[in-house]
């Protein structure tokens, strides 16, 4: 018995037959400037999506089992999942490092400048960074979202007094279930 296709507005974006719902490509999503990042709330959905609702964004899809199941199992798909997250890590002053001993995710010169726009008291870019643990690590991408988390919970050491303690275990959660 053949299996029946189901179309997912996910899917079909990252495998470039499809658009979000205001017509972007993910390469359209993945070309915007720093600016456009910040500016636009409606994206990070698309870019990093999860099997639960958004609660900043009810219009946006969901995963599905067979779509977790295409992004564990292609590592096109997970390219460029990694593309996007390349992306948000120089928004955030950060960057992603392939080591012999693994990944590491670091700051990098324009980490001050950068820091700005998030490294501050209930910013919502937050919640975005918890979104991209969480979807890296269930589509397949656990090492990248380790490798983040890592460098938030330094980032803490210093900056743990505007971060918050919730938002750090918030984060943690985020990576420890990988479904």
């Amino acid at each position: 018995m053949t299996q029946q296709y189901t179309p997912s507005p996910i899917m079909d974006l990252f495998y470039g037959r499809g658009t979000d719902h205001r017509g972007r490509s993910l390469d359209d999503l993945q070309d915007q400037d720093h600016d456009a990042l910040e500016r636009n709330h409606d994206y990070i959905q698309w870019m990093f999506p999860l099997p639960e609702p958004s609660g900043a964004n009810p219009q946006a899809p969901t995963l599905n089992e067979a779509d977790i199941a295409a992004f564990r199992g292609n590592p096109a798909l997970r390219m460029k999942l990694n593309t996007s997250f390349r992306i948000m890590m120089r928004f955030y002053g950060l960057d992603l490092m392939g080591l012999e001993t693994g990944l590491l995710v670091k700051e990098i010169p324009t980490f001050e400048e950068r820091s700005g726009v998030w490294l501050s008291p209930f910013n919502h870019n937050y919640l975005r960074l918890t979104r991209i643990l969480r979807s890296m690590t269930v589509l397949g991408c656990a090492s990248h979202a380790r490798a983040l988390l890592a460098c938030l919970e330094r980032l803490y050491k210093t900056y743990g007094d505007v971060i918050g303690p919730a938002t750090l275990t918030y984060w943690r959660n985020a990576v420890q279930d990988e479904r």
